[in-house]
């Protein structure tokens, strides 16, 4: 038997070709559109109905992550106790949640159980009933884990960081107060439903190794009439950043600070932010990325540190983010600005490009392996308004962008006189 040299390492293979696996595009009798990925050799399918009815689209401040969270809390026919139950016989999982732009029912049942979990996943979306119970027991537990994340200076700067970006008027911008809980009534929670989760403001997209009958099954439980609506309204929200400077998040007894600083930038729909993507893997964006080779691996002033190009459905930030001892925080600082500056003055070498290169697309490759995968980056896109293309564009940007673009860019993008910088601790 030959065995590996494992003193040897094995020579590097270049991805050449990229590519999201074929899909389905289709609708349901009502008109919803359904998108299927097929593929792998397990016997189960994911089903994820997903709604224009994050926190951009309330009038009231958290009734939409709790309309999300507490769908499976009770309907008209079942208790959450048999919820639950019910899902655990079938060995399937069944969740409903919200984020700032979209809300999200997902289902992940075997085949075999597909139709009786889908009767489940129907009742739920369909007709919550929103107990005064557990509306009483959600709002106990979010007020406590409430009161211990205002204790941690990583979620101070987290949501204040946010809030100085966005401004206390835009949904981005919001952070969790003691005051919203007042908005936490059946009846608030009831109306947001009855708006939002309707057959004209949702699509399907349905990933695994899928049935044939699953479309016609889908069909059945969602392709009805009985809960049409209208679309989600187009909402329009004004940035109000704070000016770009230093600021401070008391926290008294603290013995770490957190580190928040970046600024308003784009989303993933402008020209530019393939490639911005990599300049930040290059200063931030993995594990050999410059900030941790200098600020944890060399100075040992941080577990961590890190920075990305966060991109929402209808806007984006640039954030770089660190924990460090409260004695060595503006050290980190100063060295956060010369690898800043380095990248703007000092073109890349040749050798990190080709990590960076090498590691984007690698995980590129993992993001859309299998049909989950593929399913849920293509959900990325189609919410963002964008097509297969971006990721040949992507791939295209990875592998041919030039030293100099990378330089021109860190000096366009990252002005740290731009910067909203954040330190929360004592």
């Amino acid at each position: 038997m030959n065995m590996p040299n494992r003193t040897q390492q094995p020579e590097i293979q270049t991805l050449e070709d990229i590519q999201l696996m074929d899909f389905q595009t289709t609708r349901l009798s009502n008109g919803i559109p359904v998108f299927v990925f097929s593929g792998g050799s397990e016997e189960v399918t994911k089903i994820d109905v997903n709604f224009y009815a994050g926190t951009w689209h309330q009038d009231l401040p958290l009734v939409a992550p709790s309309v999300g969270q507490l769908m499976t809390a009770g309907t008209g026919q079942r208790t959450a106790h048999e919820i639950a139950g019910y899902i655990d016989f079938y060995g399937a999982s069944l969740v409903s949640t919200a984020d700032r732009d979209m809300s999200l029912v997902s289902m992940l049942s075997l085949n075999r159980h597909l139709d009786k979990m889908l009767a489940l996943m129907e009742d739920v979306t369909k007709n919550p009933s929103f107990p005064d119970k557990e509306i009483d027991i959600y709002a106990r537990n979010q007020q406590q884990r409430l009161n211990v994340n205002e204790q941690k200076v990583n979620y101070l700067a987290k949501t204040r960081f946010a809030n100085y970006l966005y401004g206390d008027n835009h949904p981005y911008g919001k952070y969790l107060k003691e005051a919203y809980f007042e908005n936490l009534t059946r009846q608030n929670l009831h109306d947001f439903h009855q708006k939002h989760y309707n057959a004209q403001n949702c699509y399907i997209l349905i990933s695994g190794k899928v049935p044939e009958k699953a479309l016609e099954l889908a069909d059945r439980h969602f392709g009805g009439d009985d809960w049409n609506g209208l679309p989600a309204s187009e909402k329009n929200y004004e940035v109000e950043s704070v000016q770009p400077g230093e600021y401070h998040i008391p926290k008294p007894g603290a013995v770490q600070k957190a580190i928040r600083m970046g600024k308003v930038l784009f989303d993933r729909t402008h020209p530019d932010y393939p490639a911005m993507k990599i300049v930040s893997t290059i200063l931030g964006g993995y594990f050999g990325s410059r900030l941790m080779k200098n600020i944890r691996e060399d100075k040992g002033y941080t577990y961590g540190i890190f920075s990305n190009i966060i991109s929402l459905r209808k806007e984006g930030y640039f954030m770089i983010s660190a924990e460090t001892g409260s004695d060595v925080t503006q050290k980190a600082i100063e060295e956060i600005h010369k690898e800043i500056e380095k990248l703007q003055t000092t073109l890349v070498e040749d050798e990190e490009l080709e990590t960076v290169r090498n590691y984007m697309l690698g995980n590129v490759s993992r993001m859309i392996d299998g049909p989950l995968a593929a399913g849920d980056f293509y959900k990325t896109l189609y919410e963002s308004g964008l097509d297969e293309s971006y990721l040949h564009n992507f791939v295209s940007t990875i592998r041919s962008i030039e030293k100099d673009q990378i330089r021109d860019l860190a000096n366009k993008y990252l002005d740290k006189e731009d910067f909203i910088q954040i330190e929360a601790g004592g």
